[in-house]
């Protein structure tokens, strides 16, 4: 299912065991996004989610 693959793809990027890479993805942007709760509203797995999926859907036209 679509959910639990962006859920494995959000789990992967917050791994602290990840190795760091050279330059950093769009996910790698919404999950700083995310751990540093910048906005006064709570910002969720599930926004991440749904930002992904505004950006990736689209693209399949």
């Amino acid at each position: 299912e679509l959910d639990t693959y962006l859920q494995e793809l959000l789990d992967e990027t917050l791994d602290p065991n990840r190795p760091k890479q050279e330059t950093e993805s769009f996910i790698d942007l919404l999950m700083q996004i995310y751990k540093d709760q910048p906005f006064s509203i709570k910002f969720t797995h599930e926004n991440v989610k749904a930002m992904i999926l505004d950006i990736v859907v689209p693209g399949t036209d």
